[in-house]
C-alpha cells in the first residue's frame, strides 16, 4: 500500500443481547426455576500483516470494542404450603482487542507515517447486568443463583521483523491545541490520530480499556519487538489554498 494521504487499518465490535425468563407456579410443595444467561466471546483484530510495505502520510491501526450492552434477567416465583423459588441470571463476555503489525525475521515488514503512526487496541463504553428476582411464597428460600463476567483483554503488538518509522503528527488547531503546539487551520489536513499536548509525538501505542466500562476483570499488554526510527523533526508542510 503506497499512500500519499492517512491510511487506517480498523476493525470495532459492538455486542448487545437483553435476554429475560419468568416462570410462575404454585402447588402444595415444589420449587421454581428461572435461568438466562448470556456468553459471548469476542475477539477483535486490526493487523498488518507480515512483509507489507505500508508508506503512508500518516498510519492509524486500531482494535476497538464499543458500546455493547449486556442485560440478563431471570424471575421466579413459587406459591405453596412448602418449596423454594430460584432464579440465576448470568452475563458474561470475554472480549479480546489485538492491534498488530505482524512480522518475523527476514519479512522486512515497513509501516511509515511522515505525520504520526498509532497502533492501538481498546474499550470503551461497554457496560453488562443480570439481575435476579426470586420470590418463594412458602415455607422455603428465595435463592437468587446469578453472576456477572466481564472480562477486557487489550493487546497492541509489533513483531520482529517489522520497521515502524514515524514523524511528529500534524495537529489541527482548536480550542485545545494552540499555536505553536499545532499546525494547521486547515481540517483537510486533520490525521485523526490520538493528540496530546506533545506537539512532537511520533509514535503512540496503546492497551487500555477506559473508565466509561462495567469491569470485572482486565489485561493490558503491550509487546513491541520491532524496529523504530523517529525522525529528530516534524516534515515541513506547506498548505497552498485560497
Amino acid at each position: 500500500i503506497e499512500a500519499g494521504g492517512n491510511v487506517k487499518v480498523s476493525a470495532t465490535s459492538t455486542l448487545v443481547s437483553d435476554v429475560s425468563s419468568d416462570t410462575e407456579s404454585g402447588g402444595l410443595g415444589g420449587a421454581s426455576h428461572a435461568t438466562a444467561t448470556i456468553n459471548f466471546t469476542d475477539n477483535t483484530g486490526a493487523v498488518i500483516g507480515a512483509g507489507a510495505q505500508v508508506p503512508a502520510a500518516s498510519v492509524d491501526v486500531l482494535a476497538t470494542t464499543v458500546n455493547s450492552s449486556l442485560t440478563s434477567n431471570a424471575r421466579s416465583v413459587f406459591i405453596a404450603f412448602i418449596g423454594e423459588a430460584d432464579s440465576d441470571s448470568e452475563s458474561n463476555i470475554t472480549s479480546n482487542d489485538t492491534a498488530l503489525i505482524d512480522g518475523q525475521a527476514g519479512d522486512n515488514t515497513a509501516v511509515s507515517g511522515t505525520y504520526g503512526v498509532d497502533v492501538r487496541a481498546t474499550h470503551d463504553n461497554n457496560h453488562g447486568s443480570n439481575n435476579d428476582d426470586p420470590e418463594c411464597f412458602c415455607i422455603g428460600p428465595s435463592i437468587p443463583h446469578g453472576g456477572r463476567s466481564l472480562t477486557y483483554n487489550d493487546t497492541a503488538s509489533a513483531h520482529a521483523g517489522a520497521t515502524v518509522t514515524a514523524g511528529p503528527r500534524i495537529i489541527l488547531c482548536d480550542a485545545t491545541h494552540v499555536a505553536p503546539n499545532c499546525t494547521t487551520n486547515d481540517p483537510a489536513w486533520d490525521t485523526k490520530l490520538v493528540k496530546t499536548a506533545d506537539p512532537h509525538l511520533a509514535l503512540y501505542v496503546q492497551a487500555e480499556s477506559t473508565s466509561n466500562n462495567n469491569i470485572d476483570h482486565a489485561s493490558h499488554n503491550i509487546n513491541w519487538n520491532a524496529d523504530v526510527v523517529i525522525f529528530d523533526g516534524p516534515s515541513p508542510l506547506l498548505v497552498i489554498a485560497p
